[in-house]
């Protein structure tokens, strides 16, 4: 319901309006907007479905047991495979619900980027506004309108409070831009995988400006759930950064680290290492990679082999050139012994044989 205020009801229909013009796959299209005996309205697509929130807690309820929990809210769930979770979760089950996380997160991530080209903020990303239909799609609800239907006079309470517990402090402070979105987007993220909200809804401390602000970040996704990959965490934890400049800058850029991650690649949030770059390259090219590996190891045999070779032919000379030495003092020695020999037998032979030669 919007208040009575004609500013009120003029930004209402301005935006409603602008939310209108967008078309995007998984943005809920907005028909028409209008004004009835007094009450205005607009008219948006039906979507068959359950809000990510009505998902999250038949997930953490343990719906199975509760025979109100519709069935199709349940079928939705294992379409999204985001009942793989801790009570049923073999590492591959787990992987394969922080991979469905990571593609809704995609999926939003290019819905804001279309709408921040197009001049639109959302203001109001939570898993309330992502609906999940029977197809598994997910849908951006009530784009722009939020903000226009909460005036400066309203109280926060009620609805608003869920709205605060994703809010980004500059938004807060009345200075939202497309940062905002990524800040609650990445809230969004972080309740999908730890199925836990990152702030409860008395906690607003993060929402004070200034340094106090820099002491409430939330708890890295990974310290509640160690199987949380090392990289979506990082992702998420940027997209969470309380201070704008520390965010993606884009939602463009969420969206190329979302991928990145996906696809098995090095991730923009921290400069990777180049073991990690190594190890990504080879699962993502397993059969280059093995060549490569065959390839390597063949060389190092070569190499191993030919310094083997080399080694022992150099022993060889060595012992050669010992031999060679040692047969050249032997043979010195003997050269030697003889000369001394020749020598006492020459002086023996002056001795006796001179004087009959005389005669």
């Amino acid at each position: 319901q919007v208040s009575n205020n004609p500013k009120h009801i003029q930004r209402f229909e301005r935006e409603a309006i602008t939310a209108a013009g967008l078309h995007h796959t998984n943005i809920v299209p907005v028909y028409g907007v209008g004004n009835e005996a007094g009450h205005h309205y607009y008219v948006m697509q039906l979507i068959d479905g359950y809000g990510l929130d009505e998902v999250i807690s038949a997930i953490v309820s343990n719906a199975d047991s509760n025979p109100s929990v519709p069935k199709k809210l349940l079928s939705i769930a294992d379409k999204l495979s985001l009942r793989q979770q801790a009570e049923t979760g073999t590492d591959v089950n787990s992987k394969t619900r922080f991979q469905q996380v990571a593609k809704i997160g995609r999926c939003i991530a290019n819905a804001l980027k279309y709408a921040h080209g197009q001049g639109t903020l959302h203001r109001d990303i939570k898993p309330a506004n992502l609906l999940a239909d029977a197809e598994g799609t997910i849908w951006l609800a009530d784009f722009g309108l939020a903000k226009a239907m909460e005036g400066s006079d309203v109280s926060r309470t009620g609805d608003v409070l869920g709205t605060l517990r994703f809010m980004s402090p500059e938004q807060f402070a009345g200075t939202p831009d497309a940062r905002s979105d990524i800040f609650s987007l990445g809230l969004t993220i972080y309740e999908l995988l730890t199925l836990k909200p990152a702030y409860g809804d008395s906690n607003r401390s993060h929402l004070v400006p200034g340094k106090r602000s820099v002491e409430n970040r939330i708890k890295p996704a990974a310290s509640l759930d160690p199987r949380i990959p090392k990289d979506l965490d990082t992702i998420v934890m940027k997209a969470c950064a309380l201070e704008p400049e520390d965010r993606y800058q884009s939602a463009s850029a969420l969206e190329d680290d979302l991928i990145n991650f996906l696809e098995d690649r090095p991730i923009a949030a921290r400069p990777p290492s180049l073991f990690d770059r190594s190890y990504k390259w080879c699962r993502r090219n397993p059969v280059i990679a093995g060549l490569a590996s065959t390839t390597a190891i063949l060389l190092a045999l070569l190499t191993v082999l030919s310094s083997l070779g080399y080694y022992r032919a150099k022993t060889d000379l060595s012992i050669i050139e010992f031999e060679k030495q040692r047969s050249e003092v032997a043979r010195n020695k003997a050269e030697a012994t003889l000369g001394i020999s020749l020598e006492a037998l020459d002086k023996i032979y002056q001795r006796f044989a001179p004087d009959s030669i005389a005669q």
